[in-house]
């Protein structure tokens, strides 16, 4: 039967019947669509609004959010029993009402009949799921009365199961007869035959039927058990057994059976009376009397209510009263009558709807009845539980069975599994206890177990945890054994004797042979041990000096250790194993990390409900980690989770805190990054090296800060050193001065220059030997003078003092040797060294990797020749036989240098010189591009460092060119290489990069593909290598300590702020000695602290910079911060309703050019459009009928004031033309026709200036115009009008024009502007002429053409009656508006072309910072240095523009110098360090405090830091990000960017800084329940600072909706007003409904928002790019494209992947994937099953060959962007054509067309709301079908995915 629609379809709305069944439309709160529901017929109630009112039962729903919704929200419809109005109008517009209380509405309804609904009638029903629910309400509807109208003599259960099981099998008499006879109307015995099939059907089920009754009753008499007592007997068995009979049905039967059971015995009694059953009776009845009397000490609620001491029998007629609970709906209860506290009860049967006030009829129920919810709440556990069948509490009659604990132990609390923590299962179990012992009868058990839970409590709320007060309660304790107590206790014993015993025989002896001093250590707490240095055995008190460091008691817990590393062990061995033992011992560290566990274990398993602000980053529990990282490599987990203990460790500053219950979307970030760093570091290869030899590296060498060993001198061997040099022939070919600047070659030709004045020379010289012996020095020098290295020198041209000694110079085998003597430092190019540091401002984009190409020069020094003057002065003290130079052998000569010698101070300033003029100079490199200490970071995709010998080059690339690029040189280094080879300067091959992903840099490794920049492998290993040899002994000499932290300090030269983990080494570092000494607790945990944090000690160059910027202050007694995002306006300018004050263009103090207007007119629109234009001022307007008096003195000298302004930079000349005009003398023609002589003329071609014979009155009008405008061209002659800007406007045919200067000046530089006024909004055609020397305002007024204009007017002539003529022109004497405007713009344009406004805003504003600046500091009173930095300041200002933030950024991070330990932001040209204008942001205030307690100012600084550090680490898409901040204490400035501080309350801070930084730098992956919160606190925060109420539900639906319409007139995301409107209602559930103006804001937006979708990909495209990863080898990328095809994965989901999560079924082609963390799991993995067999086989080939632990996708998420962008451009397409994304939505739509169901579809898709799905289906295949590929791209699909599919035929099991 089709639908009925109301207001659509025509005729009545079909009736409804008792019994009937009818299909719905529903609609929800917001009137969309949410399927159809069925619903059973009860009775027709009446009418509302023209519709019908039925009353019915809710059978079920198409969509599965309202069937959830009809069965558990207590909002919803009763189900049994509910209204439904079929609507007679639409839906929309149907109004409540409260007679019907929840009604459901409906216009789209229809009549399905009697029966059970079938699939083929409605559609949805096809699921199996939907049909079995429906069927099992509707036989309860039918067995309540309703359904079809049954005949006597059939059976209610077996009719409705008939009727069911025929429906269900597709045959409905209705359906079936109403399609066929449309269908066949022409067969008219198609009924006939249909009934009579139906009747032959229904004999043969009644023949099998009987046949079936007729084995049974066979069956029974071969049993002897056929007869109606037995048979009936079953069939009543039978029946209460029936499972499908409901709790009620059951109840009434059973009930019957009672009635008829209590009949039968009285009748027996009845029959037989007798006198001793009498009498055994009464002495029953006296006995229960007795019984009640002695029972009559309890309670008053023992007497009344259900839970007895012990319970009474029960009598055969005491009444029974039927409860059904509180609300009527649950299991029927026969209380007894006694039970109640009233004995007649009027609460019998609860109402089917529940009522009003259900708070307060749950307390009357209570009272009324006490014990009944208890009695019923056990009897639910009891039948839970299961335990009936066998015990004591197996009767039925027993209401109140002993079963809570239990119920609790075995049901709830598995159920609820991780949900409940300690505390909530302590307190359930409790509960259950007390509930148990008050149901067995034992109130003042329960009464105990009350008591000990409150001491209990008292206990562990003044310690903080329930370590010590669980013992105090009468349950057991958690985690307890079988074992009892005692047992407990005696194993522990034992067992820590144990230790004891070996611990003493393994180290005692050895520890005591090694204590220095002759005594021997006495154990702890028996007695003092011997200090170090204390003198005859006794041992020192710390008052007596040396006690003031603290020792390590407990460093045997490391004993262990030593054997450990016995053997080579991993790093992640070493953690692991570390790790365990750290925790033993007696140090800060330790005891938080333990104090920490026992936190954790007492905490609370969930977060309190209705947190709006996001915990902080750090802390974060380690059990959640843990967690969160099970089935991942137990060793790097071991390693992680110390990460993660360290980092809170100094995030809280050692204070026991924890996290939230659940891991943040942000520390789900951060443990991920750890975990990869990590994996990063123990993938590389690498052991460390067995104690033996560790013990031996720390104390052989020395390292400086820089990660280089320091050397002492050792005696030259020739063997050694000759290999080093370049071959005979490649030494000594240039001369170093060719490759200097001029000044650098005086110093060459002039070595005296290097020396320092005598009078400051030593009075000795000081003496250096050659260390090696005559025959080793010999061949050295032989082998260099062959090479061209050395020559010999005569005695006169050595070096001498002024007493005529010889000064000479020393050799020995080193690397670096100290400066002796005195010199003077060359001032050569060694300034542009780069620092390692600078590296960190280099920012790689997502899509962007980095190739390295280097070279490096063969043995560098040895390559350029010095002049020979230098052969003196480079002499050395040992000589040699001559014949090494071909003289005698008996004659020693002196030795000297010819190229430059290593050990000279200036070397190194001439060798970068050198090898920069062959870079910069010869090889045209750009010198822009070079990373220098001088110079800002360069903003070029190819970047030099030269570093002495070496030239590498660093260029960014696009990702999907690096594998073209890769191996080939760039152009720039090609050049560089055919340099030295026509120089013939030999290049090391064995350093050579070309075109490299990695390589080595300055002493680290770079990762030009992960951007990441760090320590080399083996320098981090040799950390771990001394550190495990510290931490293994517990002592160290100050040698071995300089030793560790100058490898350890290089390494976190990469990460800055770990530099503030190390505090107590220094100190230890000052108080040993030559002498081993024993550490402290602090320095050990330190050296623990940096082996646990090398894996973080890198610099990621993927880092982009934030244009959020923040700011923060403090006071001793608080602090804030504000952040920024964009700039404000112009600084210094006033300001009117949002713009420029345009009343006179003036900036505030500012000296800007200004504009005159000469006879103006009164109203002086020019000066008033300049104005508007502003950047130009403009004096007051000068005209006669402004009261300005032109012909008198005093006028002009108002004039002449005007124009001496020096800072006059325009004028404009409007002169009088009435006379100047060539139309006097010519007839003028009145309105009336008449034609009267026009104005007299008074000029003619001759007499320009006048007619001398005009008359007296005449002559004085022409002198006054001739003198205006002579005055004005006069102005334009003159020196001003060469210098600056005039104009001079009169009517184009004007006399004016013919004067002899107006001549003149136009073959000057002056030209004409012509024009008509109708051409700028005039009414009539009137000419003018501008002469100008401007050529922008030329631009702007000059149109000689008038295209014609209509509705022009004429020139009329009125005759006034005086006899004067009055001329319409007059009328438009003031120039057009328009016109105005235009000259304006060109005046402003010529003024800004030539720098002018530019240089007065500038030189204003400088004036204005320097006043400023000089009331700052001290070094800012000086003039001078206020006027630099007040330009410098103003200079970073003018970059500093709207829309320009994100480039002024990047050039913030491009001035950052990092030079040795300071890192400073350079403003200035000189390098400077300048102020920074942070007045220029547009701040928003976010914090506002005051501190706990005062402290000190710099502390301060550095706290209120940490404090927004803190607030930006919690929202994940800050993480990963470089940010300015801005400071105002250069104290906290260098101490943030050194990373450390020697103050140790700074210090303290830093470690806290250093954990929040080092935890937050991490890719964001957004989460809804954060968005939500982001969204009410943005919302929270403008309502704030627009001070809107929000004291009731209508004032916040106002701001809400004001907010959303704000958001949608600036232009943000949809997604923002979704989340306030979604997080409002899930954080405060009673605005649900609350909101509707906003609701209503948010849907109009939805209608006009068309969301960019995700093109689905296709299954060929697919297929197509799994070819190329099988052909690529990369198999596992295929099979994750597949996978994530076939399963819908999102692209997050897809790469995290790994084997472990695939399980591939043997007996059949099926894969079952797992998703560990999904989107809409809420944190629960997520199963799915396909099927296909290629794919099977494919997944079964690669499992044999990867491990479990391997992820599909073995990089980071931006590389499998970037191959993905490479797969498109092979195959043809464009690189943005499809995202990844695509992948998920075009699966759903490729399933959704193969098998035709949405709710596989929805269910493979895993969706909550099928609305979802259909729009993901239904907008895809539109996607699809309006994609069109091109003839390549169709051929390349084709190609590639055919070749997959032969790939994977290919494959066998």
């Amino acid at each position: 039967m089709p639908f009925y629609e109301a207001g659509v379809t025509e005729g009545p709305p079909p009736s409804v019947a008792p019994g009937d069944v009818v299909e719905l439309q529903v609609y929800d709160d917001e009137g969309a669509s949410q399927g159809t529901v069925l619903v059973g017929v009860w009775r027709q109630a009446g009418t509302y609004k023209g519709g019908a009112v039925i009353e019915g039962r809710f059978l079920g729903a198409s969509d599965l959010y309202y069937q959830w919704w009809m069965n558990s929200d207590e909002d919803a419809p009763n189900i049994l029993k509910a209204w439904y109005h079929l609507c007679a109008q639409a839906t929309v517009t149907c109004p409540e009402t409260t007679k019907y209380k929840r009604m459901v509405h409906s216009d789209r309804n229809r009549n399905l009949g009697a029966g059970a609904p079938t699939a083929r009638r409605v559609p949805w029903l096809a699921d199996k799921v939907l049909k079995e629910g429906v069927d099992e309400k509707y036989k309860r509807f039918v067995e309540a009365g309703g359904g079809p109208p049954k005949s006597p003599g059939d059976k209610k259960t077996s009719a409705t199961t008939a009727a069911a099981t025929w429906a269900e099998d597709g045959d409905g008499e209705d359906e079936d007869e109403e399609s066929l006879s449309s269908s066949q109307s022409d067969d008219k015995g198609m009924k006939a035959k249909i009934a009579d099939l139906k009747a032959q059907l229904k004999k043969a089920e009644k023949e099998t039927q009987k046949d079936k009754d007729d084995k049974k009753r066979k069956k029974r008499r071969h049993q002897g058990t056929d007869g109606p007592v037995s048979q009936s007997k079953k069939k009543r068995k039978a029946r209460a057994g029936d499972p499908d009979l409901s709790g009620e049905e059951r109840d009434k039967r059973r009930g019957r059976r009672r009635e008829r059971s209590r009949s039968r015995r009285k009748k027996s009694r009845d029959r037989s009376p007798s006198k001793e059953r009498e009498k055994k009776k009464d002495r029953k009845k006296a006995r229960k009397s007795s019984e009640r009397a002695s029972k009559s000490d309890e309670s008053e609620d023992d007497k009344e209510g259900i839970f007895r001491a012990k319970k009474a029998a029960n009598t055969g007629g005491a009444a029974k009263e039927k409860d059904r609970g509180l609300f009527g709906g649950g299991a029927s209860v026969a209380f007894s009558e006694d039970s109640s506290s009233e004995s007649e009860s009027l609460f019998q049967k609860g109402s089917a709807a529940p009522a009003k006030g259900s708070q307060q009829r749950l307390v009357k129920y209570a009272r009324r009845h006490p014990g009944r919810l208890a009695s019923r709440l056990l009897l639910k556990m009891h039948e839970g539980t299961a335990r009936g069948a066998v015990g004591p509490n197996a009767l039925r009659s027993n209401k109140t069975p002993v079963v809570a604990l239990n119920s609790l132990l075995t049901i709830l609390l598995p159920t609820l599994g991780p949900k409940v923590g300690v505390r909530s299962t302590r307190e359930l179990k409790t509960l259950g206890s007390i509930l148990d012992h008050l149901a067995g009868g034992s109130p003042s058990k329960a009464a105990d177990v009350v008591c000990q839970r409150i001491k209990a409590l008292e206990r562990a709320t003044q310690e903080g945890h329930w370590g010590a007060a669980q013992y105090l309660e009468l349950l057991a304790p958690e985690g307890t054994l079988l074992l009892d107590r005692d047992e407990e206790a005696y194993m522990t014993k034992e067992y820590l004797l144990e230790q004891k015993l070996r611990s003493y025989d393994r180290g005692q002896g050895r520890r005591d042979r090694e204590v220095k001093g002759g005594g021997k250590e006495t154990p702890k707490g028996k007695g003092k041990a011997k200090g170090r240095g204390a003198k005859d055995g006794g041992a020192k008190k710390p008052s007596e000096g040396g006690g003031n460091e603290r020792r390590l008691p407990s460093i045997r817990t490391l004993h262990p250790l030593p054997a450990f590393m016995e053997a080579e062990r991993r790093p992640e061995e070493l953690m692991q194993y570390l790790r365990e033992l750290m925790c033993e011992l007696d140090s800060p560290y330790a005891k938080y990390v333990r104090s920490l566990k026992e936190l954790e274990t007492d905490m609370p398993t969930e977060d309190p409900p209705g947190a709006m602000e996001p915990p902080n980053l750090l802390p974060v529990r380690a059990n959640s980690v843990e967690k969160f990282l099970q089935g991942k490599d137990e060793q790097v987990t071991a390693w992680v989770l110390t990460v993660v203990e360290v980092l809170n460790y100094h995030a809280t500053m050692g204070k026991s805190r924890t996290g939230p219950a659940h891991l943040t979307a942000a520390q789900e970030l951060m443990v991920t990054r750890l975990m990869l760093a990590v994996r990063r570091f123990t993938d590389k290869e690498g052991k460390i090296h067995p104690l033996t030899t560790s013990l031996a590296e720390i104390g052989k060498v020395k390292f400086d800060y820089g990660g280089e060993p320091v050397q002492y001198m050792e005696d030259l061997e020739a063997a050694k050193i000759i290999p080093c040099w370049p071959a005979v022939g490649e030494a000594a070919v240039q001369e170093a001065r060719d490759f200097v600047p001029p000044h650098v070659q005086d110093w060459l030709d002039n070595p005296e220059k290097c020396l320092l004045p005598a009078a400051q020379w030593p009075e000795e010289p000081p003496v250096s030997r050659v260390r090696a012996t005559d025959s080793e020095w010999e061949l050295i020098v032989e082998a260099a003078y062959a090479r061209g290295m050395m020559r010999m020198v005569s005695e006169s041209e050595l070096l001498r003092d002024q007493a005529g000694r010889p000064i000479l110079n020393g050799a020995g085998a080193v690397k670096k040797v100290k400066r002796v003597g005195g010199e003077e430092h060359m001032p050569g190019d060694d300034i542009h060294l780069p620092y390692l540091g600078q590296m960190s401002m280099m920012e790689i984009d997502e899509d962007e990797e980095v190739l390295i190409d280097s070279e490096d020069l063969v043995s560098c020094f040895n390559l350029f020749r010095l002049p020979p003057k230098w052969g003196g002065f480079t002499a050395f003290n040992k000589k040699v036989s001559a014949r090494v130079f071909g003289g005698p052998a008996n004659e020693m000569v002196y030795v000297g240098m010819t190229v430059v010698p290593m050990g000279w101070l200036n070397s190194v300033a001439l060798m970068q010189t050198v090898v920069r003029s062959l870079v910069f100079g010869m090889s045209q490199v750009p010198e822009t591009s070079e990373v220098s200490k001088l110079k800002c970071f360069p903003d070029e995709d190819s970047v030099s460092v030269v570093y002495l010998d070496s030239f590498d080059e660093l260029r960014k690339v696009k990702a999907g060119y690096r594998a073209v690029l890769e191996g080939r040189p760039s152009h720039r280094h090609q050049r560089f290489v055919n340099t030295c080879n026509s120089l013939k300067l030999p290049l090391n091959n064995a350093k050579t990069l070309v075109g490299a992903v990695h390589g080595s840099l300055q002493g680290g490794d770079f990762d030009g593909q992960d951007g990441i920049f760090e320590s080399s492998h083996d320098k981090k290993l040799g950390v771990m290598t001394l550190g495990a040899a510290i931490l293994a002994t517990g002592s160290a000499t100050e040698f071995e300590l300089r030793h560790f932290v100058g490898k350890a300090i290089f390494s976190m030269s990469f990460r800055r702020p770990v530099l503030a983990m190390l505090e107590s080494i220094f100190v230890d570092m000052g108080k040993v000695g030559q002498a081993k000494a024993q550490l402290t607790r602090g320095t050990l945990d330190e050296v623990y602290v940096v082996l646990a944090l090398l894996p973080l000690m890198y610099m990621n160059l993927r880092a982009q910079m934030d244009q959020e910027v923040s700011i923060t202050d403090a006071s001793p007694t608080g602090g804030g911060g504000a952040v920024a995002r964009s700039f404000k306006y112009e600084p210094d300018t006033s300001r009117h309703d949002g713009n420029y004050c345009r009343e006179r263009g003036r900036r505030k103090n500012y000296a800007m050019p200004k504009f005159g207007e000469r006879f103006s007119g009164p109203n002086a629109p020019l000066s008033q459009a300049v104005a508007r234009g502003g950047g130009i001022e403009v004096q007051e307007p000068f005209d006669l009928e402004r009261g300005h008096d032109f012909f008198t003195d005093a006028g002009r000298k108002q004039l002449e004031a005007l124009e001496g302004d020096p800072a006059l930079a325009a004028e404009h000349w409007g002169p009088e033309c009435r006379l100047f005009s060539r139309a006097r003398g010519k007839p003028v023609k009145l309105p009336d026709g008449r034609t009267i002589p026009g104005p007299q003329a008074v000029r003619d071609k001759k007499h320009v200036m006048g007619f001398p014979w005009a008359t007296d009155q005449m002559k004085i009008q022409l002198r006054r115009s001739n003198k205006m405008a002579l005055w004005a061209l006069k102005r334009a002659k003159s020196e001003f009008g060469r210098r600056r800007y005039v104009t001079v406007e009169h009517p184009y045919n004007s006399w004016l024009w013919s004067f002899t200067l107006a001549e003149e000046l136009v073959e000057d530089e002056f030209e004409y502007a012509t024009g008509t006024n109708c051409c700028w909004g005039g009414d009539r055609i009137k000419w003018y002429a501008l002469l100008n020397n401007s050529e922008e305002i030329l631009k702007e007024v000059h149109r000689p053409l008038c295209q014609g204009h209509e509705s022009l007017r004429g020139y009329d002539v009125t005759l006034n009656p005086d006899g004067s003529l009055k001329f319409a022109t007059e009328e438009e004497s003031e120039y057009k508006i328009a016109w105005c405007e235009a000259y304006a713009r060109g005046l402003k344009a010529q003024l800004c072309k030539n720098g002018w406004i530019q240089k007065a805003i500038f030189e204003g504003r400088v004036q204005k910072v320097e006043t400023e600046l000089k009331l700052s500091t001290n070094r800012l009173r000086d003039p001078e240095t206020a006027l630099a930095v007040a330009r410098q300041v103003v200079k970073l200002e003018h970059g500093m523009t709207t829309g320009m933030e994100r480039a002024h950024l990047r050039e913030m991070a491009r001035r950052t110098s990092i030079r040795g330990t300071d890192v400073r932001l350079l403003l200035g040209d000189n390098q400077a360090e300048s102020p920074y204008p942070a007045y220029r942001w547009m701040w928003h205030e976010v914090l506002a405090y005051a501190w706990k307690e005062s402290r000190h100012i710099n502390e301060g600084e550095v706290g209120a830091f940490n404090v927004l550090l803190r607030r930006r680490c919690k929202d994940p898409a800050k993480h990963e990000l470089r940010y300015l901040h801005v400071v105002d204490s250069m104290v906290s400035r260098g101490a943030i960017s050194k990373g450390r501080s020697p103050s140790r309350g700074m210090n303290r801070l830093l470690r806290q800084t250093a954990a929040l930084l080092l935890g937050s730098d991490q890719y964001p992956l957004k989460r809804t329940i954060r968005a939500y919160r982001m969204a009410v606190s943005r919302f929270l925060l403008h309502a704030k600072l627009c001070h809107l109420p929000l004291r009731t539900q209508t004032e916040v639906d106002a701001a809400v909706a004001d907010y959303i319409n704000m958001l949608y007139q600036e232009g943000d995301s949809l997604a923002q007003a979704g989340h306030i409107l979604s997080g409002l209602k899930r954080f405060i559930p009673q605005m649900r409904l609350k909101l509707p103006l906003a609701s209503q804001y948010f849907r109009n937006w939805q209608r006009i928002h068309a969301p960019a979708r995700a093109i689905p990909l296709s299954w060929d495209l697919l297929q197509a790019m799994a070819a190329v990863c099988l052909t690529l080898a990369k198999p596992g990328v295929a099979l994750m494209l597949y996978l994530g095809f076939f399963c819908f994965l999102r692209t997050s989901e897809m790469l995290a992947l790994q084997w472990c999560h695939l399980i591939l079924h043997e007996r059949r082609p099926q894969i079952s994937v797992i998703i560990p963390y999904s989107k809409t799991s809420n944190g629960n993995p997520q199963v799915l099953v396909f099927e296909d067999a290629n794919v099977w086989r494919l997944a079964c080939t690669l499992q044999r060959t990867n491990g479990s632990e391997a992820f599909l996708w073995p990089g980071r998420p931006h590389r499998f962007r970037c191959f993905w962008r490479s797969l498109l451009t092979l195959l043809h397409f464009g690189q943005e054509d499809y995202v990844p994304y695509g992948i998920r939505r075009g699966g759903a739509s490729w399933c959704f067309l193969e098998t035709a169901s949405m709710d596989a579809t929805l269910h493979r898709g895993r969706w909550t709301c099928a609305k979802t799905a259909k729009q993901y289906v239904d907008q895809g295949t539109l996607a699809m079908a309006k994609t069109l590929w091109n003839k390549a791209q169709r051929r390349s699909v084709r190609k590639w995915s055919l070749k997959g599919a032969r790939i994977l035929k290919r494959l066998r099991q």
